[in-house]
């Protein structure tokens, strides 16, 4: 995540205890040991939102002006003069770095998996990486988390709502010290116009048009969310090889460059269609936008990843050091440390998700226990 540009927690280091460890990944009375190891991990500041909340749950509202001071001390130092905390403009900026967060978990396909509020950073950090996953055929109703397959609730696609949700209960929990109702409302309400703009700004990016989209760019967004959905289409591939076309008035020629990306051997008819007349608009705001062939490839190149850890490759890499054999993991981590580069050693991960990992625990889908 760090390497792809996303604001994270960090991993120091992952060490084997020798211990085996049993664990029941679909809770269903199946238990299995796998090898137990322990992940240290690195932050700033690893406070969420819900620590606020049991301290005014409890109404422990002393330790709840502590902490909030102690985290604008160390890590908001310009909201604090010598007199007050502006505990207001800190919840502001909370908020805006989460909406940036989110878009950012979007740009890549990055589904948390559990964004509870004892799961969100105070810093806007991706924060507890327990079943979380990575698009493969772009869906946005997708989750990774087994125990979340009846609602749905952390799906791909809701995340931004999810994380206005946990934002409202952080202002619930701070409202001791915001006081003022009316503006922490308006606060909230920031949400949206950031998540709005940032978002705009990132699909710009991915779609080499500048820097933010004006009415028919977020249509054409809209018209390719609907292109996407329609078939089973890989996510990264798309954008990555979308920025390989360079002759649009060649339709077929266009097709067979994404095509790559596509799960089934031909599209339906009516998707087809549609992806046509897209590349068509699509090619037509790229003259629009003044931007050389060159310069639009640079933009997308940098903000769509060639690579991203699918989680059958991290489950693949796994099953292989249970044998002693690390030569996958080596592979990956080079990918990981270079996930926009076309490098010829880590190529190889530039495929769409086998068939087999569909369904197989681990390279599809987790549990809070995987």
């Amino acid at each position: 995540m760090h390497h792809l540009n996303v604001p994270t927690t960090r991993a120091l280091c992952c060490v084997l205890t020798g211990d085996m460890i049993e664990r029941d990944m679909f809770y269903d009375g199946n238990p299995a040991h796998e090898p137990g190891a322990i992940t240290t991990r690195l932050a700033p500041s690893f406070i969420r939102f819900g620590n606020f909340q049991i301290c005014t749950a409890h109404r422990e509202l002393v330790l709840l002006r502590s902490l909030a001071d102690y985290v604008i001390d160390l890590h908001f130092p310009n909201f604090k003069n010598s007199r007050e905390y502006d505990y207001l403009g800190w919840f502001q900026q909370v908020v805006h770095s989460t909406a940036s967060l989110v878009v950012e978990w979007l740009r890549v396909g990055f589904v948390h998996g559990v964004m509870n509020t004892d799961n969100m950073s105070i810093l806007g950090l991706t924060l507890d990486y327990g079943p979380y996953g990575w698009l493969d055929v772009y869906d946005p109703h997708w989750t990774p988390n087994t125990t979340d397959f009846g609602q749905r609730r952390y799906r791909f696609g809701a995340q931004p709502s999810i994380a206005l949700w946990n934002l409202t209960r952080l202002g619930e929990a701070l409202a001791p010290l915001l006081g003022d109702t009316i503006q922490t409302q308006r606060i909230l309400e920031e949400f949206q116009t950031v998540f709005d703009t940032k978002l705009s700004e990132m699909m710009a990016h991915k779609l080499g048009l500048g820097h933010a989209l004006g009415p028919e760019g977020r249509k054409l967004a809209g018209d390719l969310d609907q292109c996407l959905r329609s078939s089973e289409i890989d996510m990264t591939i798309f954008y990555r090889n979308l920025s390989k076309i360079l002759d649009f008035s060649d339709s077929k020629n266009a097709l067979d460059i994404l095509a790559a990306s596509f799960y089934t051997k031909s599209l339906p008819t009516t998707t087809e269609a549609k992806l046509l007349q897209w590349l068509k608009d699509y090619d037509r705001l790229i003259q629009a936008s003044g931007l050389s062939s060159q310069d639009r490839v640079t933009m997308m190149n940098k903000h769509n990843p060639v690579f991203i850890p699918r989680n059958y490759l991290v489950q693949q890499a796994l099953e292989e050091l249970t044998t002693g054999n690390r030569s996958t993991l080596d592979d990956l981590l080079l990918a990981l440390q270079t996930p926009y580069e076309d490098n010829p050693q880590t190529q190889k991960f530039f495929v769409k998700r086998p068939e087999w990992a569909r369904e197989k625990p681990g390279s599809s889908t987790l549990s809070c226990s995987s």
